[in-house]
């Protein structure tokens, strides 16, 4: 019984000083990688300090860019240097530094990050081309923006909007078509910035049966943004073909941006459609393109059952100028307290209380008329209280509610 004691006490005491000598060795490794880093850092930021020093030299032109290959430089260092200084300048600098990135060869460097096994590197690159605004490598990020990592196929998207060329459009949307609607949401964001040549390119989508709605949906915000009347036909085809409400929606309000006369009958339209966010749109796009040709049919909406679109028609006849003005004044005579209430809010909105009480201490006796007959016309439809707050600031006002009470 001693003699396995003893042999218990012997193993138990030679396996604690082995995982003692373990747990002292990886003490010690941790320490000297740790400190190993540290090293490395230093001598790396050393390094970047002194290519800094050295480009910045280039670029104020006191050195030649045969001394930088001369010195033998760090590719990966210096391609940082380049890239942390340009994104920090602007001008014939930029162009300058960008030009030495080329002249250098380092943009071949970047590009076979491309094809690097490590997603990260990938994604590097596609930022490092885009703020190059290469555009020798556009076929290459095409490729890219397939990759299986989607944050790599985001980078490529972007860089490609950065550099801009037109011909990689087609490209981009035919990754479109397949994307997820992450990747579709950032090329919607992207294509504004090729112009309005990328028309023709995104022309042949705007097919009902093509894209999922919200694809489309992205797509038709695109054209709105180019407001091009050269995109109204498919536009109104959209409109009138889809039985979405958001697609019709959407659909209107671009044809409403474009504000060509072409537009004017399917917005016109619209006025009188069934459904009744049509309309309230519809009354908003009125106002926006200021058709005074359409005071008409605005004036019967101020009496809508829907409150949206009261206010929608209030306020686009707020935008008509004079006219609109006008007529807003002539339907206060309506027994509609809701209308006669929305019509007062929107002349308030819109600055025209303000602009009357402005007006009516001119020296013009045609703005002092016209402002008299809008101040008058708020008084006796009851609204003294709203002109009460420009009364301490304007004396005609508070004598106008004064004669107004003992009349």
């Amino acid at each position: 019984m001693e003699h396995l004691l003893l042999i218990l006490s012997r193993v138990t005491f030679q396996t604690s000083a082995i995982l003692f000598a373990l747990c002292l060795t990886y003490i010690i490794s941790s320490l000297f990688i740790f400190f190993l880093n540290i090293f490395i850092k230093r001598i790396k930021s050393l390094a970047r300090r002194s290519i800094f020093d050295i480009l910045y030299r280039y670029m104020f032109k006191e050195i030649q860019g045969k001394d930088i290959q001369y010195r033998r430089l760090q590719r990966e260092v210096l391609i940082d240097a380049f890239l942390t200084i340009i994104s920090l300048i602007t001008g014939e600098k930029q162009k300058h530094m960008k030009r030495a990135v080329a002249g250098l060869g380092l943009i071949d460097v970047i590009k076979k990050g491309l094809v690097s096994i490590f997603s990260s590197k990938r994604m590097r690159s596609c930022y490092m081309l885009g703020l190059l605004r290469s555009k020798r490598t556009v076929d290459n990020l095409t490729l890219v923006l397939f990759d299986s990592n989607s944050r790599v196929a985001s980078s490529a998207i972007i860089a490609l909007g950065e550099i801009g060329e037109i011909h990689t459009v087609q490209s981009i949307m035919r990754f479109f078509r397949v994307s997820s609607y992450a990747h579709a949401w950032l090329i919607a964001a992207i294509l504004p910035f090729f112009g309005e040549q990328i028309y023709k390119e995104i022309k042949p989508y705007f097919k009902l049966d093509l894209l999922p709605r919200n694809k489309l949906l992205l797509l038709i915000k695109v054209a709105a943004s180019l407001k091009l009347a050269g995109s109204l036909k498919e536009l109104i085809n959209v409109y009138t073909e889809s039985g979405n409400l958001d697609v019709k929606i959407n659909a209107l309000i671009a044809i409403g941006k474009v504000n060509d006369l072409s537009a004017l009958k399917t917005v016109l339209d619209a006025l009188s459609d069934e459904v009744w966010q049509i309309r309230a749109v519809a009354c908003n796009i009125v106002g926006e393109m200021t058709i005074k040709g359409a005071v008409f049919k605005l004036i019967p909406m101020l009496t809508d059952r829907n409150w949206f679109i009261r206010k929608n028609a209030a306020g686009a006849l707020g935008k008509l100028g004079k006219i609109g003005i006008h007529s807003l004044l002539a339907c206060l005579d309506t027994d509609d307290r809701y209308a006669r209430d929305m019509i007062v809010q929107t002349l308030e909105e819109s600055g025209v209380v303000e602009q009357a009480v402005t007006d009516i201490m001119s020296g013009d006796s045609e703005k002092k008329g016209e402002a008299s007959e809008i101040i008058w016309a708020l008084i006796n439809k009851g609204y003294k209280e709203l002109l009460g707050n420009y009364s301490d600031s304007c004396e005609f006002i508070h004598t106008m509610i004064s004669d107004s009470g003992k009349a």
